[in-house]
Parts: C-alpha cells; structure tokens; sequence
C-alpha cells in the first residue's frame, strides 16, 4: 500500500476560479529589460558640478637653493569663473506668487587684496587716465560675475590659493579680515615694543599692555600674541585682473582704422580711370616749357633775400 505525499500548492485559487501567484513569487517584469535612455539634470546654483576654477602651477629648486634652504621658484595661473548666484542673493517679497520671478540683490563682497587698485585687462591695453586711477584708488573693487585672472609669483601665494579653493567668496572674504586684523595687531606689538625698548613715557604702559595681551585666551588676531608676522605679504607677489565679458570684434576695428584708406584709394582709382590724373600731367609738362615757374622761383628767391637782408620787422611804436 502506498502512500502519497502531499506538496504545497505554489498558487491559490480566488472566488472568480484563477489561480494567483504565491506572495514568494513576483510578476515578471519584461520591459525592465529592454534598453533605455535616462536624462539626468544636473543641479544648478551652489550645488552644481560645473568648474569654476583652473590652475596651473610649475615650482621649481636648484641644488644650492636647497642646500641655504631658499624658497623654490613658483609661478601660478588661476582661471576663475564667478556665477551668478556667487554675488547675489533672492530676496522673497511678502505676497509674491509662485509664478513671479524673485528679486535678486547685489552681495558687497570685497576683492583680495591682489585685486585692489589693479588696473584691468582691457586699462592694461588701452590705458587709464590719472581720474581714472584716482577713482580705482577711492573706491573698493567688489566680485563681479565674469572671469577673473590670478597670478602669482609666491609658492606662500600659491597654497593658500590651493587651500581658499575650498571655500566659496564669502568665506575668502572671512579670511582676508583675519589676516588683515592680525596683522595690524602685530604691528601694534612691535609699535609697543619699540617704546618699550626705548624706555620712553609709554614704556610701562606697552609692557603693561603686553603682559595682559599675553595672558588673555588665544583664538581671535587680538587676542594672540605674535613673536614674528603672522603672514606673509603677498600684495606685491599676486595680482588679480578682471578679463571684460565681451571683447569687440576685430574685423570692426580693423575696418574702422583703415576707412580712410578706403576712401583714398577709391578717389585715386576714380580719378585715374576717368582721365584727371593724365590731363594734370599734360598741363603740367605744358606749363614746364614756358616761363612761369622760373618767374615764380625768381619771385620767391628775391623776396626771401630782401627778408633776410633788412632782418625782423621792428615792433616798437
């Protein structure tokens, strides 16, 4: 007598008489297969993958350089690109819908100091006046959107440069302030030193000042006291140029400078072709055979011997 084992059924029957797949097993999915195409966005604004930013760096050092321990030789080039949402900022308006364009405001944000009273590319070219110079020195040069060239001759210049690169223009800005203050606070100390040394009036006071100084906690410049400068100066080492958004075309420059010549040439041509020029040479090898221009150079030759003869007229009343 044999027995039959039963096996569980892998499907259950509904009310309607089909069978269902078990909840083990999925539905197949065939167009899963087939191959497609995916269009992917990529974000735009403070989040977006585009560079905005080259450089180019070459150092290099000689064996006696590295025997007195010199600085290498180092030249930098950056090519930075400032967008849009860099310097400006969207200001929601009260009661503004969604199908509104939002008011965008103009950022402050201060150039490096490599980038203050810097002529640009196109005043290199052309040149500025001594009003403009005056005015670039009045007024604080500020980030644009365009592009800007950075060079430098400092290899100090070329890693910090390499280090801001993680930051955005606010925070450069951040850390110009800082090295600014923390410099002049350095300078303050040597000033306070120097009386010290002599042993002026302000003697006691500089030393009282510095022994408080000392004893106050780091993290901000004037907290921090300073044996030597805290940072190098890299004006003179960098300079930062803006490069102009649109150049003119040279084929309407070149056009403009030679338009007189044009014209020239089309007068010359009009008057060989209609004959004027022939007949002016034929009147003039006429009048070479008769006297006239030897009465003419006579003419001229004694009135200038009577000229210099009798000397300058006199102008006394």
């Amino acid at each position: 007598m044999s027995s039959a084992s039963s096996s569980p059924s892998s499907s259950t029957t509904q009310p309607d008489g089909s069978k269902a797949p078990s909840p083990g097993h999925a539905f197949p999915i065939y167009w899963s297969r087939v191959p497609s195409i995916k269009i992917v966005r990529q974000p735009k604004g403070r989040y977006s993958p585009q560079v905005d930013e080259r450089c180019l760096m070459y150092c290099a050092q000689t064996v006696r350089g590295r025997t007195e321990q010199r600085e290498p030789w180092c030249r930098s080039m950056c090519l930075r690109r400032v967008f849009a949402h860099e310097v400006s900022r969207v200001l929601a308006a009260s009661g503004q819908t969604a199908s509104e364009q939002p008011a965008a405001a103009r950022t402050k944000i201060p150039l490096p100091p490599e980038g203050q009273r810097t002529p640009s590319l196109a005043q290199l070219l052309v040149g500025a006046g001594d009003g403009e110079h005056e005015r670039m020195d009045a007024e604080a040069r500020r980030w644009e959107e365009g592009y800007y060239l950075w060079l430098s001759r400092s290899r100090w210049a070329a890693q910090e440069k390499l280090d801001l690169m993680q930051s955005d223009l606010e925070r450069q800005a951040w850390w110009q302030r800082y090295k600014q203050q923390a410099t002049e606070r350095w300078e303050e100390q040597e000033r306070r030193r120097g009386a010290a040394a002599k042993g002026g009036p302000p003697a006691k006071e500089a030393e009282a000042d510095l022994s408080a100084a000392s004893q106050q906690g780091r993290g901000r410049p004037q907290d921090v006291m300073y044996p030597k400068r805290p940072y190098p100066d890299l004006i003179g080492e960098s300079i930062l140029l803006p490069i102009p958004p649109s150049l003119p075309p040279i084929g309407e420059q070149v056009a403009t400078l030679l338009a007189p010549t044009r014209r020239l040439l089309a007068l010359t041509h009009e008057s060989v072709d209609s004959g004027a020029q022939v007949q002016l040479m034929q009147r003039m090898w006429e009048k070479a055979w008769t006297n006239e221009p030897f009465v003419l150079a006579r003419n001229v030759c004694s009135r200038m011997w009577e000229r210099f003869t009798k000397g300058p007229p006199d102008d006394s009343p």
